[in-house]
């Protein structure tokens, strides 16, 4: 049986098709087949092999086009910067302007300053990772020769993710000027009409302790209202309007021991705790029974130096604490002998900067 050689007419993978011819006409067939493979790829072909050409160039430039353009909105987009915002609350929960907040990344620093409202946005932020700071700005208010600072930041990471582009949102940080007193003085008398009151006793180490505070912050927010304790450690906190209260134990009333912190009942934290229990507080009544039980928190203590050995007073001291539950910050200054010391301070790591600028 006789059977008709096909000559197939190919470019890469794409087969344009076969053309039966006889056997004399194959190897002819076959130089056509060759040549044609030939122009198609340098692009001289002519007939239905440009048209190939023209078309399988112009879908390139478009994919080409395509790609660039996704390359371009990718870098784009990875350049955006981020911004880290927040707030800084004073005492009280009312907002603290003035108050320098720094971000330390990758790139670099930077800062921004609270506003009047409190608020804050640290812009121009690579992409990254941060480790933010909290401290009085140089013009602030606050005599930093004399006050010592703390600064408490619950729920803050000890590193921030910045995404390009990203808004992250960071929560509240509170301010206070450690040390002085927050109680309004102790009413002998009984509760005006419509009010009421709570009362305990604040005891460390099984003996009653005299100037602490006992603050009762409304939940929900609102007015609170704080005593302090007496030399057999009893207080009464009264004026307080029907609600829901929870009640607070600090240093600051007068005594400034290495006392920690705590929420009624028994919860060691320097900040807000949710596990606090909610104390109901009626009309011409007095919630009774809310006691403290402190306990010692750790120390820190030095003296600072120049290079020389001579003691250095007047220099700031700066003690960043990474504690359970979030951030800590404290700062203070050094004696006219270069000697500080901090106190009532809660299990964690913690770092200390010496700068100048508090009265040296």
């Amino acid at each position: 049986m006789h059977r008709t050689p096909l000559a197939c007419l190919a470019a890469g993978s794409l087969l344009f098709g076969c053309l039966a011819v006889s056997s004399a006409a194959t190897a002819a067939a076959v130089r056509q087949h060759a040549h044609a493979r030939h122009s198609i790829a340098s692009g001289s072909a002519s007939g239905s092999g440009l048209g190939y050409s023209a078309a399988s160039a112009a879908i390139a430039a478009r994919n080409t086009a395509a790609i660039a353009a996704r390359n371009t909105a990718r870098r784009r987009a990875a350049s955006r910067p981020g911004i880290i915002t927040g707030a800084v609350d004073g005492p009280g929960g009312r907002p603290e302007p003035g108050e320098c907040v720094t971000a330390f990344g990758p790139a670099g620093s930077a800062t921004a300053v609270s506003r009047a409202d409190g608020r804050y946005a640290i812009i121009g932020l690579h992409a990254g990772q941060y480790t933010l700071r909290v401290r009085d700005c140089p013009a602030s208010a606050r005599d930093r020769s004399t006050v010592l600072t703390e600064v408490a930041w619950p729920g803050l990471p000890s590193r921030v993710t910045v995404l390009a582009g990203q808004v992250r949102a960071l929560p509240s940080v509170t301010v206070t000027e450690a040390g002085t007193s927050r109680a309004m003085p102790i009413q002998a008398a009984a509760s005006s009409a419509g009010k009421g009151s709570i009362s305990g006793r604040v005891t460390g180490h099984g003996k009653p302790l005299a100037g602490i505070c006992a603050e009762a912050d409304r939940v929900g927010g609102g007015l609170g209202l704080s005593a302090a304790t007496t030399r057999r450690g009893r207080y009464k906190i009264t004026g307080l309007a029907p609600g829901k209260y929870q009640v607070q134990f600090t240093t600051g009333c007068g005594n400034n021991g290495n006392w920690l912190s705590q929420w009624y009942p028994r919860i060691n934290t320097p900040f807000p705790a949710p596990r606090a229990s909610n104390i109901q507080v009626r009309a011409g009544k007095t919630a009774t029974g809310i006691n403290g039980l402190l306990t010692l928190g750790g120390e820190i203590a030095g003296t600072v130096r120049a290079k020389g050995g001579r003691r250095l007073g007047h220099i700031c001291v700066q003690v960043n604490g990474r504690v359970p539950g979030g951030y800590e910050l404290f700062e203070t200054r050094s004696g006219k002998n270069g000697t500080y010391s901090l106190h009532a301070l809660f299990p964690g790591r913690y770092t200390i900067e010496f700068s100048i600028g508090c009265g040296s």
